[in-house]
C-alpha cells in the first residue's frame, strides 16, 4: 500500500511539473489569464507603451512545454534591438535575445563569403542596426563538391560554400577503389572549381600475373592482356572482375617461336642463339671453305619446330631468289 501511495505521489508530481505557472511579465500583459497552464498550451502577450516584445511584431506567443515557457515572454525598451539577421554571417560572440541601445556587435562571414564593406561591426541605434555589411559570395569560392558515383564526400552537410584552398575528402564505397587503387582521394577548391574527384571502380585485388604477358589496358574491374614477343595469347583476351570480387578466367602466353641454338648446326655461322617466330624464316651464312661461293641456309619455324635447309648458293633473278647447290668436291 505504501508503494502504491508513493508511486501515485510521483505521478502527481510529474503531472504538476508538466504545467507552467503564469509568467511574470514586466511592462506587458498576456491572455488568457490563469494561475497555471497545461503542457502545449499557448499565451499571447503584448507590451506597454515604450516597450516591445523580444520578437518581431507588436504581439508575441509563448508555448508551455514541460513546465517551461518557450519562448519566455519578455518586454524590452523600444530603443533596444533584436538580434540582427545578416544572411551568411555569424556573431563572433554568443547571440543574445536582445541588445541595449548603443550596443555594438561584430560579425564574421561564413566560409566562402566576405563583407561588401570594410566594416564588420553593427551598432544598435534607437531600435535599428546601422552600419550593417552584407556577406556576399567570393568569386574564388566553391560550391558543394559534386556527387560522384559510388563515392561519399566528407564535409559539413549544411555548408553551401567553401573558401579557396579548402579541402574535401571523397571515400569510395565498400567494394570500390579509386583509379589509383586507393580508398580515398582529397580534392581542393582552386578559384571557384574543385580539382578532379576520384573514379570509384569495382575492386578485385591486385592484377593477376600472366607469365610472359602484360595488361595493355587495365582498370580495377577489367584487364586486357597481350603477350610479350615470341609468345602468343591463348584464352580470353579480356579478364573481368566478377561480382564476388574474383577475376574471371585468365589467358596464358604460349611459346610461339623456335630456338636455333649456337653450335647445333656446324655448317651455319652463328654467334649466339637465334629466336625465330612461328611461320617465320631466316637466312644464315654457311662456312665458305666447303663451297665455291658464299652459301646460305634457310631456317623456318613451323608449328614450333625447326626446318633447316642445306647450304646453297643464293641467286637473285630480280623476280625471285634461287638457291643452287655449289658444294666443292
Amino acid at each position: 500500500m505504501t508503494w502504491m501511495t508513493e508511486n501515485l505521489h510521483h505521478h502527481i508530481e510529474d503531472y504538476v511539473e508538466r504545467r507552467c505557472r503564469a509568467p511574470e511579465l514586466r511592462d506587458g500583459y498576456f491572455l488568457p489569464l490563469n494561475e497555471s497552464y497545461p503542457h502545449e498550451s499557448e499565451i499571447t502577450y503584448g507590451c506597454d507603451t515604450g516597450f516591445k516584445p523580444i520578437v518581431e511584431g507588436w504581439w508575441a506567443r509563448s508555448i508551455c512545454r514541460n513546465g517551461v515557457w518557450v519562448k519566455e515572454p519578455q518586454c524590452v525598451e523600444e530603443k533596444a534591438c533584436l538580434p540582427p539577421d545578416i544572411p551568411n554571417a555569424e556573431n563572433e560572440k554568443k547571440s543574445k535575445d536582445w541588445y541595449e541601445n548603443g550596443s555594438e556587435i561584430q560579425f564574421e562571414c561564413k566560409a566562402g563569403y566576405s563583407f561588401n564593406k570594410p566594416n564588420n561591426t553593427a551598432r544598435c541605434i534607437d531600435g535599428t542596426w546601422i552600419s550593417v555589411s552584407d556577406c556576399v559570395e567570393r568569386p574564388s569560392a566553391c560550391g558543394r563538391p559534386p556527387k560522384i558515383p559510388n563515392a561519399v564526400v566528407l564535409q559539413n552537410q549544411h555548408q553551401e560554400l567553401f573558401d579557396e584552398y579548402s579541402k574535401a575528402v571523397y571515400y569510395c564505397k565498400d567494394g570500390f577503389l579509386t583509379e589509383d587503387e586507393e580508398r580515398m582521394k582529397i580534392v581542393r577548391c582552386i578559384f571557384g572549381n574543385w580539382t578532379a574527384g576520384p573514379t570509384c571502380i569495382v575492386k578485385c585485388g591486385s592484377h593477376p600475373l600472366v607469365p610472359n604477358g602484360d595488361p595493355l589496358v587495365h582498370r580495377s574491374d577489367q584487364l586486357k592482356y597481350a603477350c610479350t614477343r615470341y609468345y602468343k595469347l591463348v584464352g580470353p583476351e579480356i579478364v573481368r572482375c566478377r561480382s564476388d570480387y574474383t577475376w574471371s578466367e585468365l589467358p596464358r602466353c604460349k611459346v610461339n617461336y623456335c630456338l636455333l641454338t649456337n653450335g647445333a648446326y656446324e655448317e651455319l655461322i652463328l654467334t649466339k642463339d637465334e629466336y625465330i617466330l612461328n611461320n617465320e624464316q631466316k637466312e644464315f651464312k654457311c662456312f665458305s671453305d666447303k663451297y665455291w661461293f658464299q652459301n646460305f641456309s634457310v631456317v623456318r619455324c613451323i608449328d614450333e619446330k625447326l626446318h633447316v635447309s642445306r647450304c646453297k648458293y643464293r641467286f637473285n633473278t630480280g623476280l625471285s631468289t634461287i638457291y643452287l647447290d655449289t658444294k666443292s668436291s
